[in-house]
Order: C-alpha cells, then structure tokens, then sequence
C-alpha cells in the first residue's frame, strides 16, 4: 500500500512538473512578442508592427539563440491586423511575454479608443505591460539597432524602470489606463519617446508625456511641465529643480529633491466659488552650483523661497492652461463629483479658485572636497 501511495505521488509531481511548461521542441516553434505597437493609416485603419524573438536551438553548440523579427500589418481591426500578421509567420506568435504596448502620436492624435477592446478582451494578452506614446516615424524606430539591447521592447521596458526616470515620471501600465477611462472627465498622462542620436548611436529618450482625454490627445507635458503635474499629483517622488543662482542671475543652482508630498483640499464656499488647494511639501538639499555660495541660513531661506515661487507659478499656470480648455488636469472633478455632484458642470473650472501653496525646507548638503 506504502509503495502504491508512493508511486501515485511521483506521477502526480511529473504530471505537474511537465504540464503547461515549453519544452525545447515547443519553444523553437513559437514566436514570442516583445513589443506591440500601433499606428493608424491615413484612411483610420489600424497598422500593428511587432518585434519578435524566436529562439532555437544552436547547431555549433549546446546553447539556446534566437533572431530578432519584426512583423507589420494593417487590417479594419487590430484583431483584423493580428490575423494577417500571422499569415506572414511560420510559427503561432505568443503575447504573454510582451513588456511595454506603443502607440504612436498619430495614433493618439486619431484617437485611440477603437483599438483597445482587443487588448482588454484577449485573454493571451496581458493587461500589465507598460502604455507609452512615440514621437516619430515608427518604421524606423523598429528597423533600428540599439547598442543597449538588441530587443527594443527590452529596452524600452528596462529605460521605463530606470530609477532616474520613475521618481519623476509615472510608469502607466495599461490596466492602469483602463481605470482611468471609466472616470468621468479623467485625463491620463502617458509617458512620451522619442528617438535621438547619429546614426549607429540612436537611443531612446523620455520626452514629456502626452495628455489623452476621452482616449484622444490634447496636449503635451515636456519634461519641466510634466514634473509639475506629477508633484501636484502626489506622483513626484524624489528629481531634480533648477533654479537661478541669488547672487548670479546668469548662473544657475540645482536642488535634489529628497522627498515629496502634496495634499489636495477642496473647499465649497458655495455653488458660484469653489476653493481648491494644493499644498506641496518638499526636502531638498543642494546638487550642484555654477558659481560660489555661502550656505548660511539667510541664502539657505532665500534658495527655498526661490523654489517655491518658481513652484506655485509653474502650478497655477499649468491649471489655468487646461482649465481654459475645460480640461481636468488635477483630478479636482472626481472630489467635486464625490462631495457635490450637483455643483459639477462643464462651466465648473471657470468658479475654481485654484492655488498651491509651497513649503521647502532644504536640509543638507554635499560638502567639496580638497584637493592637493
């Protein structure tokens, strides 16, 4: 009975063991996508390119290798465009390894609503890649070689999680952006690329990120305005400002921000005025300056106020940039819709009173150091 029991075990562990895994035979006869992009053709028809990796087993050795692919069609649909994409492949071409999903600004720019039902409904596709917009011809993107990394989907997904990046720039991911389509009136930033460099020595770079309202584009956020956002947003984790040097308006100072929090407060004082606050609370120290400086507390106080007059500005205006268009950029309609629905109409922004307060306390600094 003991050896019966024993034997049960050890075929149910192989049964386990070898189900559902690839082996070398199956993994060699199946293409596995590494990037997804799509693209929309002048006539509104969506155009899809992949990058590919097909991995196979090395006639000179023992090892496992593989060809970067890279695969391009059109159809009516994106699931239109999938099938004739496979038409072209030998081998079934898997999605569940896909890192990061592109779509290009012409895309956005057309609206990009009618191209996410696959993705949601796809049950091969995952719902956690990364969501970027790309600036430029997306052909060459694709057709180019990398020195980082051969795949340009693992680039992309490694640049996406650069630390340097993310304490600055919110990583969207697509189940993410899902969420934020059933909001009422909810805008989404989504993270920009673009392409730069010589021949032989392009890279991509983060340029901003792209404001999409109603799965459409409205705006664009670089880099300085972009940072903004996220802080008001409480999505600002730890980066960099630069401000003029005080003594030195042609030269400048860099401040490391070592932390970051905002607070929103929605005040209603009646249906005609609504208060909303947003109270930014930074610790920074001291990066980098162009020209001597004496630390003592009085430029120490001068430093932060610098910052947080070039903060508030930069805040207020960027509200009442959108706000002129009728667009949400700080999330103020959802705690209007939550506390007053009634009070929320088209016309809401034009009685927000909008300010941003700013508290800086800068707290330490890299000494230099002598030299002999």
């Amino acid at each position: 009975m003991k050896n019966k029991f024993i034997s049960i075990s050890l075929l149910l562990i192989l049964i386990f063991a070898l189900t559902g895994c690839f082996s070398y035979q199956d993994i060699n006869k199946v293409l596995f996508v590494t990037l997804v992009t799509v693209d929309v053709t002048d006539t509104g028809e969506p155009m899809m390119r992949v990058e590919a990796f097909h991995a196979y087993r090395s006639k000179k050795g023992q090892g496992e290798t593989g060809n970067r692919l890279v695969f391009e069609s059109t159809g009516e649909t994106i699931f239109d465009a999938i099938r004739n994409m496979n038409q072209s492949a030998i081998y079934k071409m898997d999605y569940t390894q896909n890192k990061v999903l592109v779509f290009t600004e012409k895309a956005a720019e057309y609206g990009i609503h009618k191209f996410l039902d696959i993705f949601m409904r796809d049950q091969e596709i995952l719902l956690y890649p990364s969501i970027v917009i790309y600036r430029g011809d997306i052909h060459e993107f694709l057709h180019t070689s990398f020195k980082q990394e051969d795949f340009t989907g693992t680039y992309l997904n490694h640049l996406l999680k650069n630390k340097v990046i993310a304490t600055h720039l919110k990583r969207n991911q697509l189940n993410q952006y899902l969420n934020y389509r059933e909001i009422e009136d909810q805008v989404a930033a989504i993270t920009m690329i673009t392409m730069e460099g010589e021949p032989g020595e392009e890279k991509i770079v983060v340029q901003g990120s792209c404001i999409l309202k109603e799965d459409k584009k409205v705006g664009t956020l670089e880099d300085e305005k972009a940072k903004i956002f996220n802080l008001l947003n409480n999505q600002f984790k730890n980066g960099l400002f630069t401000i003029s040097h005080p003594n030195k308006k042609e030269e400048h100072i860099t401040l490391q921000v070592l932390k970051a929090k905002t607070k929103t407060n929605v005040h209603f004082e009646s249906e005609e005025s609504i208060s909303v606050e947003k109270n930014v609370h930074l610790r920074i120290s001291l990066g980098e300056t162009q020209a001597s400086l004496e630390l003592d507390q009085k430029m120490i106080e001068t430093i932060q106020k610098e910052l947080e007059k070039s903060i508030k500005k930069q805040g207020e205006d960027l509200f009442h940039q959108y706000a002129e268009k009728k667009i949400d950029l700080f999330q103020i309609g959802e705690a209007i819709c939550r506390k007053k629905p009634s009070w929320y109409d088209e016309d809401v922004f034009s009685r927000i009173h909008f300010v941003v307060n700013v508290k800086v306390d800068m707290t330490t600094s890299s000494q230099t150091r002598g030299y002999r």
